[in-house]
């Protein structure tokens, strides 16, 4: 099976409050902390291309759920497709995540970032 080109997807935490002028503490260059988070969000990254399984369980998530990839396609959704996952892209796009990612420890401190890959391996 041919699989599309890998991936990366690294979004920018949010910071902890506080700082100084208002900014949080990942967005004050001069606070020990921005060091340690700024290194720590180059770190992580989420690799399709080095794992086809992930394409697998992907495609297999498509396949058997007609009413998500309405949803992901803004096609119109057929009463023979049975329900959604969720009632917009971004809750489709979750559940897909938690279906791929979920057993893997990253995935509970950041899951808004799988599922944002999930997004671009969709969309690529």
């Amino acid at each position: 099976m041919e699989h599309p080109p890998g991936h990366s997807s690294c979004g920018e935490e949010e910071g902890n409050q506080g700082g100084r002028g208002g900014k949080t503490v990942t967005e004050d260059p001069t606070h020990p902390e921005a060091a340690a988070a700024a290194h720590a969000d180059t770190r992580f990254q989420i690799s399709w291309q080095n794992h086809p399984a992930r394409i697998d369980k992907l495609v297999e998530w498509l396949i058997y759920h007609p009413a998500d990839c309405a949803i992901l396609s803004n096609s119109k959704l057929d009463a023979n497709f049975g329900p959604p996952s969720g009632k917009n892209k971004q809750e489709v796009n979750t559940a897909i995540a938690r279906s791929i990612f979920g057993h893997e420890e990253e995935y509970a401190t950041h899951p808004d970032k799988y599922r944002d890959s999930v997004m671009s391996c969709i969309n690529q």
